[in-house]
C-alpha cells in the first residue's frame, strides 16, 4: 500500500510523491515537532508515530509470516547448538522472544511486521511441547501450500514478559472471554490448527479448552480445522474441572464462561472427542483434509 503525501516538520520536507506507508511510520519526528499531511487533499489532518497504532491494536493484525517462525527455528538451532531437540516453547521464549519485546516494547510479531500481519490460521499449542518438532509439524501441515500462511501463535503475539506484563494484555478478570485477544484473533482467522506434542496433553490446559469451544461456536470445526502432531494423548480422559492454568484466576473466568452455555460433562464429552480426532502420527488427517480441501490457505 502506497500513499503520495507532502510531508514537512520544522527541518524537513519531502517532496511530492509515492512514500512506502512502513518508511513514513518508522520515521519518528524529532521532539515537539508533528508531520502534517497535505492539507490539498485532506484537511487538518496530523500524523505522527502514534498513527501506528491504529493499524496494529486488532489482535487479527498480531501475527507473523510462515517464514519468520522458521527464522526463530534457525536462530534457536545456533542458540541451543548441543542440545535443540529438547527446548520448548518456554526456552525459545526466554532466549529470543521476551529479549526482543523488552527491546522494542512491542510484541514479537509487531517487532517484525511494523504494520501488522493478518491472521490467516490460529494456532493452538501447549508451551511444553518441543519447539523443533511444534515448527516440523505445521511445516507439514503445509508442505503443500504454495502460499504459505500467516500464523497467530501466542508466543509471538502477545507482548511477553512478566506475569503482570501478560496479565494486563488478557485483561481476563476485567472483560469477557470473546474481548480476549486470543478469542478475537481466533474469530478473524480462516483456519484453526491444533498443533500436538508427545510431552503434554493439549486438552489439559484451560486456555486450549476454551479456544476448542470459541472454533466449535465460530464453527471452525470440522470443515475449517487442521490437526497436526502425534495423537500421543488421545485415550486420555481428563475433566475440564481438573485443567491446568498458570493463573488460577483465569481458569476460574473461563470456566465460569463455558459453564455458563454447557454442563461440564458436555464440554468433557466434546473435549475428549477432539482429543482423539486425526489418525496415529504426525499428518494432518486424511477426513480433515478432505473437508478443508476447498477452504484451506492456497
Amino acid at each position: 500500500v502506497r500513499y503520495r503525501f507532502e510531508m514537512y516538520s520544522d527541518n524537513f520536507m519531502g517532496e511530492s510523491g509515492l512514500f512506502p506507508l512502513e518508511d513514513l511510520r518508522a520515521a519518528v519526528p524529532p521532539i515537539g515537532e508533528s508531520w502534517y499531511q497535505n492539507t490539498s487533499t485532506v484537511d487538518n489532518v496530523l500524523i505522527t508515530s502514534k498513527d501506528e497504532e491504529c493499524f496494529s491494536d486488532d489482535p487479527c493484525m498480531w501475527a507473523i509470516s510462515y517464514q519468520q517462525l522458521l527464522e526463530v527455528k534457525d536462530q534457536a538451532m545456533n542458540i541451543f547448538t548441543d542440545d535443540f531437540e529438547s527446548k520448548t516453547m518456554r526456552n525459545i521464549n526466554v532466549e529470543i522472544i521476551i529479549p526482543m519485546c523488552q527491546k522494542m516494547k512491542k510484541s514479537y510479531a509487531l517487532s517484525k511486521n511494523v504494520e501488522g500481519l493478518k491472521t490467516d490460521v490460529f494456532v493452538s499449542h501447549s508451551w511444553d511441547e518441543p519447539f523443533g518438532a511444534f515448527v516440523d509439524s505445521i511445516k507439514e501441515a503445509f508442505h503443500h501450500k504454495l502460499r504459505k500462511p500467516n500464523l497467530w501463535i501466542c508466543a509471538f503475539g502477545l507482548v511477553q514478559g512478566s506475569p503482570k506484563e501478560i496479565k494486563a494484555q488478557l485483561g481476563v478478570g476485567e472483560i469477557s472471554l470473546d474481548q480476549s485477544p486470543f478469542v478475537k484473533a481466533l474469530k478473524g482467522a480462516t483456519t484453526y490448527l491444533v498443533v500436538r506434542n508427545s510431552n503434554t496433553d493439549l486438552c489439559d490446559r484451560i486456555w486450549c479448552i476454551c479456544e476448542i469451544m470459541y472454533a466449535k461456536k465460530f464453527d471452525f470445526i470440522p470443515n475449517y480445522t487442521l490437526v497436526a502432531g502425534p495423537n500421543t494423548f488421545a485415550d486420555t480422559n481428563n475433566s475440564c474441572l481438573n485443567a491446568q492454568a498458570t493463573d488460577l484466576n483465569d481458569k476460574e473466568k473461563i470456566l465460569m464462561e463455558l459453564l455458563n452455555n454447557h454442563s461440564f460433562v458436555e464440554v468433557d464429552k466434546y473435549i475428549k472427542e477432539f482429543r482423539s480426532f486425526g489418525v496415529s502420527g504426525s499428518a494432518v488427517s486424511e477426513k480433515t483434509a478432505a473437508k478443508i480441501k476447498s477452504t484451506e490457505v492456497v
